[in-house]
């Protein structure tokens, strides 16, 4: 899907300040908003799950999967954005409908996956979440040549 503008600032906000009453709403509104992304090519769901909206990030799922899989302008997906905070229930959500995501680098400033921001961040949590899902997360190679442990 080409990057196109979040349809308004209320999406951006309702997603950052975790609305899901609100959100509820646009969607209803506007199905097709839960897959719409700003300038950096950054969904609602991305939006929500760097910023630990269990509740925003269940609603968009529910509503558009695909979201799950996602990318922004770098490569990043949602699972990217909760591994790099440490957001387990938002990390736990999108592995369950995109477990391939656990081991899949940016393809931008380093080539980390989500694994990688999870170790470096020092979110111990978040890093047993990936492995469980997906123990080879372990040992995905960044451009630099490190791994995750």
């Amino acid at each position: 899907m080409p990057c196109t503008p979040l349809r308004s600032a209320m999406e951006l906000a309702a997603a950052l300040e975790g609305q899901p009453a609100v959100v509820e709403l646009l969607l209803e509104a506007d199905p097709e908003s839960a897959m719409a992304t700003d300038g950096p090519g950054r969904s609602a769901a991305m939006h929500a799950a760097l910023n630990g909206r269990d509740a925003v990030l269940q609603l968009l799922l529910a509503r558009a999967p695909a979201s799950a899989t996602q990318t922004d302008s770098i490569g990043k997906t949602p699972a990217y954005f909760a591994a790099e905070r440490g957001h387990t229930a938002c990390l736990r959500m999108l592995l369950e409908l995109a477990p391939a995501t656990a081991a899949v680098p940016a393809t931008a400033q380093g080539c980390y996956t989500p694994a990688h921001l999870a170790s470096f961040c020092g979110h111990a949590d978040a890093l047993e979440v990936i492995l469980a899902v997906d123990p080879t997360a372990a040992t995905v190679l960044s451009a630099d040549g490190t791994t995750p442990m």
